[in-house]
């Protein structure tokens, strides 16, 4: 008897790289390597991995995983409930037709995060915060942020004095970790997304992870 293909794997190594899995039906882990790369997933749960240099990745119809990881990627959710890591660099992260969450983490500190732009955020979408990164944040007991730790600003002359971790300029989108609090400055924060969406933000629209 033989035995059941049950994924797809594709190490695309140095160099840019295309896996282009549309018509493909079995779940696909694609690892991009060195390089510009482009993986686009198909039917099934992909796991899509850029690793190094500027890559573009898109999930397709199934729940997957879309990890940037170093350079300035572009993850863009499919048709299923999606996970968008960036990784280091300014990402931009687009939301599919599911339920997408917008994840920041997969690095070493928060300051090897860069900038990255939240695209189409709305719905029961979600930005989840690793705690190992977001080091002050305790949230809720359901794993939520706490409303002590979120506030709402007009400008960004007002995040610094504010003594919640995360705060959002409802006029710019602008999302900053406030890591300690009502003191000058944002300690070792900085601003680490711009949400472009024509929805109100709120604290519950966050997960600590």
């Amino acid at each position: 008897s033989g035995t059941d293909v049950q994924q797809v794997v594709f190490n695309g190594g140095d160099g840019n790289d295309l896996l282009d899995g549309t018509n493909a039906v079995l779940p696909l882990v694609g690892i991009g390597g060195n390089g510009n790369d482009t993986l686009i997933g198909g039917a099934g749960d992909d796991n899509l991995r850029g690793n190094a240099g500027n890559d573009s990745l898109v999930g397709g119809a199934g729940d997957d995983n879309l990890i940037g990881d170093a350079g300035n990627d572009t993850l863009i959710g499919g048709d299923g409930d999606d996970n968008l890591v960036g990784g280091a660099g300014n990402d931009v992260l687009i939301s599919g037709n599911g339920i997408t969450s917008f994840t920041f983490g997969g690095v070493s500190n928060f300051s090897d995060l860069g900038l990255d732009s939240i695209l189409n955020l709305g719905g029961q979408d979600k930005i989840r915060l690793e705690q190992n990164i977001f080091t002050t944040l305790t949230g809720t007991s359901s794993g939520g942020l706490a409303s002590s730790e979120w506030a709402v600003v007009s400008s960004n002359s007002q995040v610094a004095s504010s003594s919640a971790w995360i705060v959002y300029n409802s006029n710019t989108g602008d999302l900053f970790y406030n890591q300690n609090g009502s003191a000058a400055g944002l300690g070792s924060g900085a601003q680490f997304a711009t949400i472009n969406t024509s929805t109100s933000v709120g604290v519950q629209d966050f997960e600590i992870v």
